[in-house]
This record gives C-alpha cells, structure tokens and sequence, in this order.
C-alpha cells in the first residue's frame, strides 16, 4: 500500500473513532465552540501548534488536524508537509485502548471524594479504575502492563491522595515531636545545600498503636509536611494542638505529589533539572523551580524501584505538569500507572489500612530502635517502653511465600488465616500476589512471634483450600 494511502486509512480509521466515541449532543456541541474532553487523547503542543497547549482535543479539532494533515503537500515532496510523524500518530492512536472510551465510574461523579489535580490528565492518559483514599480518588489501574513497566523503565502516578498535613508556627517542631517517636529536630530543610530530609515517622496513640505512617519533609524552620497514608492525622494534629494549647497551625497544604518510579526515571528527570537529580540521596528532598511551577523534588516513593516524588505547589498546573513529565518521557518508554501491588509486595513495602492497622503497636512493625523511640517525650512513650520492658512485641509483620507454584486462582476480598504446623491459629495473611520475577504467590502477614522465624512452615486457609507455606523475611527482593 502506497504512503500516501497508509495515512488516509489511519487518517479514515480516526475519523470513524472520533464520531463513533461522541454523541451527536457531543459532536453538534464541539460545532459550536463547547468543551468536549471525555473520549479523545490529549495531544502535546509539539504536535500541532494551532490547538492550545497540553489541552485534550475535542471533536472538530481531531478532524482538524487530520484534514489540515491529509490536504497539505503531497507526500513525498521537499518539505513533506502532508505526512504524519510517528509521534504525531501515537498522540493520536495512543498506546491506552482509546477503541475503548472511558466511562466514568460512579465513585466518581459528585463531589464527595475530591478529584486530584491530575485528574482529566490521568482520564486522558486511559485510566480505568479508582479506589478512595484520604477523601480522594486514587488511579488503581491503566493496564495490565504496569508492573513491566515499573521495573523495567518508567511509570508516573497521580498519589496526590497522599496528602500533606502541614504544621506551621512556633510550635510546629514541639508537636511534631510530639506525636511521632521518630526524631524531628535534626532534619534539614529543603533549601539546605546538601538537600532537605525525608523521613518516614510513624505516628502513635497513648497506647503506642500506630494511627499513620507518614513521610515527614521539613519545608523551613517552621514549618513541616506529614504526607500522610490512609487516615485522618489533620484531626488528630489538630486535637493535640488544642489540648496543649500550641501555638501552631494545622492545615491540608495545597500540595500534590505525583510521583516518577522505575530505574529510568534517573534519565529523565536529569534530562529536566540537570545531572546533580543523580546524586540526591535516598529519602532527601529539594525545592525547584520547573517552568514557573513550585516544586519540592523528593527521592522516594512507594515502590522498591528507584523513584522520585514531586510535589506540586500550583495544583493549578497538575495537568501541565503530568503532559510535560508524559512528553519528556516518551523516548524512556514512559506509562502512565499507579502504586503497584505486586511490586510494593515483593520489596516488602507495608500498607497502612492493609498490613499496618491502628490495632498494631509501634513495635510490631519491625522498624529500626531509632523510628520506634527517642529520648525526647512523644505520645505513646510510656506504653511502649512497658511493652518494651514485659519482653516486647508478641507478634511481628513478616513474608509468608507459599510453597504451590502455580499463581493461586483466588480473588483476595478478606484476611487468609495462618496456622502452625500444630494446627493452632497465629495470625493472618494481609496482603497478596503472584510474583512473576520469583514466580511464587507471595504474602504479608502478622503472626505470633514464636513462628516469625524465616523457614517455618505454616498453613494457609484460602477461598482455594489450605495451601502450605514458609514464613519469610522481609523484603522478598531488594530495594534499589
């Protein structure tokens, strides 16, 4: 087939897409100049300078183009004006199963769980779940790729669920010490030369049960971030601040994470801000400035691969932010995904709501002395320091791998119970998958101390029957 004839028939075949996606309301309204961006790709300004820069394209500009393409110079002139590029045809086609519009799920529509700023950028780049987390819609799934992907190059994901609780004032150091057993006072801020401090802090109840387990950036003097998992500490911030009479402020900040995970998310942040991305260490952080947008670059992220953060100060700009990121790391081979579950397993990364809940102590979590107590006061420091002097935990969070080969053909919906070989009940299984780089079905699971050693054998009680397994530490694979 000629070339020319190649590029009618794509051209044909997006023509046929557009109009069988849009309702005649839909298409009859792009006529008249109305917004319509539910079912059509977003197209980077580098592809056609006429349609406004990273905007998803309606209905009469997709057919725009496509007649503005196919009516210029003949192929295989000097200048090549009629021709489609390669990028010109992905941004159109995309990789995303656009044969296959988008509908909008039901946990989606209203208002009662706030829509992150990369939201239309996340619907145009094919999501195709949701899951709610701290009042917001989280992507769960693009494709089934993913999981390749983050290992194997890079992936971007919308976490600005993960929200920012900030302390600002006076006293935003003594409650930060406070509630959490993890030392505050010796962390760097952003603007150090060496680069600010990330740490991960875990925080606690009188009782010494864990409430969240956030990453604590500190921004200025006075002034930090607790980028929270799946709970309210802005309440309980805010009742301790009011109880003791702090001079502090307690608010959700503004601020939207998104996050670049996968061995070649290196390159292409280097290519962005220069090659000193490289040589910022694990869990340390720095404010740029990208284009006029405010940004607080983080190295971390909840996957074992290596992985940036970005927290985005202008959630005005999420979209812009998610297109630049996407077109930056087209020649990475770049997806758009989400936190994974087999990946975040395999490398024996916790759960808060999941593998971590507020029925678990500080103690069971297996965490390094120094995240677990200091010697500044902090709530909780009595009851563990008891727990601690009764003989400590008595149980711990840890891998179980069970011993059948073949990926278990059941939906994981409830905790599987985990017994000893005596048949006594001593714990229960959290969180489950099937890893195709060990090629084993993997779990976390909290069990009695006495069977925490790696190599005990345990039984599993799953929907598919009992199926044996040992107990492992964890991480199953390493941490990069």
């Amino acid at each position: 087939m000629a070339a020319p004839q190649v590029l009618r028939r794509f051209a044909g075949a997006m023509r046929s897409h557009v109009r069988s996606t849009t309702t005649s309301a839909e298409y009859q309204a792009s006529l008249h100049g109305a917004a319509w961006h539910s079912k059509v790709p977003v197209v980077p300004s580098s592809t056609n300078k006429h349609i406004s820069p990273n905007l998803p394209m309606d209905a009469v500009q997709v057919e725009a183009m496509l007649d503005t393409k196919l009516n210029a110079t003949p192929y295989g002139t000097s200048t090549e004006a009629g021709v489609f590029t390669m990028e010109e045809m992905d941004d159109l086609a995309l990789d995303t199963n656009t044969n296959e519009p988008f509908e909008i799920p039901d946990i989606a529509r209203g208002t009662r769980f706030h829509k992150s700023c990369y939201f239309d950028a996340t619907v145009a780049s094919g999501v195709k779940k949701f899951v709610t987390y701290n009042h917001m819609l989280l992507p769960s799934f693009f494709s089934k790729n993913e999981y390749h992907s983050l290992k194997n190059d890079v992936c971007l994901w919308d976490v600005a669920a993960q929200r920012q609780v900030e302390l600002v004032g006076p006293d935003a150091l003594k409650l930060s010490e406070l509630i959490t057993p993890r030392a505050i006072a010796s962390m760097k801020d952003v603007n150090h030369p060496d680069g600010g401090d990330c740490r991960y802090a875990i925080i606690t109840d009188a009782d010494g049960m864990v409430l969240n387990d956030p990453v604590v950036l500190k921004i200025a003097e006075d002034k930090y971030w607790f980028s929270v998992a799946d709970s309210d500490l802005l309440l309980w911030a805010k009742g301790m601040a009011v109880a003791l009479s702090l001079d502090v402020q307690i608010t959700e900040a503004a601020v939207s994470p998104c996050a670049l995970q996968g061995p070649k998310s290196v390159p292409l942040l280097k290519d962005l801000f220069g090659d000193w991305v490289e040589d910022l260490g694990y869990f340390k952080s720095r404010r740029i400035d990208f284009d006029g947008m405010p940004i607080v670059l983080a190295r971390s992220g909840w996957s074992p691969e290596r992985g940036y953060e970005l927290y985005l100060e202008d959630e005005s700009r999420g979209n812009e932010l998610w297109q630049r990121l996407m077109e930056a790391g087209r020649k990475y081979n770049i997806k758009p995904g989400c936190p994974n579950q087999i990946r975040r397993i395999e490398g024996g990364m916790l759960s808060y709501g999941a593998d971590i809940k507020a029925s678990h102590n500080a103690l069971e979590l297996g965490l390094p002395t120094r995240m677990v107590n200091k010697k500044k006061d902090f709530v909780g420091k009595k009851a563990l320091e008891k727990l601690q002097e009764a003989g400590g935990a008595k149980r711990l969070i840890v891998g179980v791998q069970l011993l059948c080969k073949e990926p278990l053909q059941a939906d994981f919906m409830r905790a599987w119970k985990v017994f000893s070989e005596a048949g006594e009940d001593i714990g229960f299984i959290t969180s489950f998958c099937f890893s195709p780089e060990m090629g084993a079905n993997l779990g976390i699971a909290t069990v009695q101390m006495e069977a925490t050693t790696s190599g005990t054998k345990v039984h599993v009680e799953t929907p598919c029957g009992w199926q044996d397994a040992v107990i492992q530490k964890l991480p199953f694979m390493p941490r990069f």
